[in-house]
């Protein structure tokens, strides 16, 4: 009886990430793009080039009112992520909670019955909350694996897409006889718009 209170909660661990799991791979999509664009602000906001426009335009409150939208967006998901493994967290506490009260009140009932003595109380306590042990340790392990599957998934959803710009087989690679290699320009001119006359010719 004691195996199978251990036993009948003993998949506690195995149910409550996936949920957490499932979420984030089915909602993945709604928070990549916000992402991106808070990338693009983050790296746009690093280059000296627009500091200049920047500042002459008056674009620093408007980028920080957008990237500023674009971090509450994220953390809104973030936040449902993270309640959602919390909530697993408290269930999967509850659900140990209960397994390890049932199997020591089944030991301390025996105990006061007089089935088992002493030195088999503390043999089996120690025995249940090995193998309590045990298979959280195989749910944690599972979890772990399932996590590492979707996001080899994801590579493999990348190296799925279609390459659109193999245009067929190259040119052969210069050998190492041939190099240095050089570049000849034939029929090739350049002229400045308010130019008369072509500045390179070739």
């Amino acid at each position: 009886m004691d195996s199978a209170a251990v036993i009948s909660f003993g998949g506690h661990n195995l149910s409550h990430k996936p949920l957490a799991a499932q979420l984030y791979r089915k909602n993945k999509d709604n928070w990549v793009s916000i992402d991106r664009k808070i990338n693009y602000l983050q790296s746009f906001s690093q280059k000296f080039d627009y500091a200049k426009d920047i500042r002459i335009y008056g674009m620093f409150g408007w980028l920080s009112n957008m990237l500023s939208e674009y971090q509450q967006a994220s953390f809104k998901w973030t936040k449902r992520i993270g309640a959602r493994g919390f909530l697993g967290t408290v269930l999967s506490a509850l659900l140990l909670l209960v397994q390890n009260s049932a199997a020591y009140a089944v030991l301390i009932i025996m105990v006061l019955n007089g089935d088992i003595g002493t030195g088999d109380f503390v043999f089996f306590f120690g025995a249940i909350t090995g193998f309590s042990a045990w298979l959280n340790g195989i749910g944690s392990t599972i979890n772990d694996i399932v996590q590492k599957s979707i996001r080899i998934g994801y590579y493999r959803e990348y190296f799925d897409i279609a390459e659109k710009y193999n245009h067929g087989v190259g040119c052969p690679l210069p050998q190492n006889d041939e190099l240095p290699v050089e570049i000849e320009f034939c029929g090739v001119s350049y002229c400045y718009p308010s130019a008369e006359e072509k500045e390179i010719r070739a």
